[in-house]
């Protein structure tokens, strides 16, 4: 019994330090697409940089759907909790809907934020 409690142990653990180093490359991953929808804001234009997120955010909603796991609670801390099953798809769903419509209509997106 007490062998299989310390496995049990041992596999939570691998699991924190794998997401944690997941996390720490997606953090990276997350810093390099918004400079470079920085560079297009600047450089190219309003519309496409808008389109630009509007592809991010279809790339983050995909993830979404594909992880089914929400993690929510103050930014710069660890998680209170996590959204899965229905409520994440929920979320994912939200999410492309929003994106389609920043891709096709970034003008009406960008008059919003004026």
């Amino acid at each position: 019994m007490a062998i299989k409690k310390n496995r049990n142990i041992q596999n939570v653990k691998n699991m924190q330090d794998k997401q944690l180093e997941d996390t720490a490359g997606f953090y990276f991953l997350e810093t390099l697409l918004f400079i470079i929808s920085m560079v297009i804001f600047i450089f190219v234009g309003e519309k496409a940089g808008m389109r630009f997120m509007g592809l991010l955010m279809l790339f983050f909603a995909c993830r979404t759907l594909l992880v089914r796991r929400v993690p929510y609670g103050m930014e710069g801390q660890e998680p209170i909790g996590y959204l899965t099953g229905v409520p994440a798809v929920i979320a994912g769903v939200v999410e492309l809907l929003l994106a389609g419509f920043v891709i096709l209509r970034p003008a009406m997106v960008l008059d919003f934020f004026r």
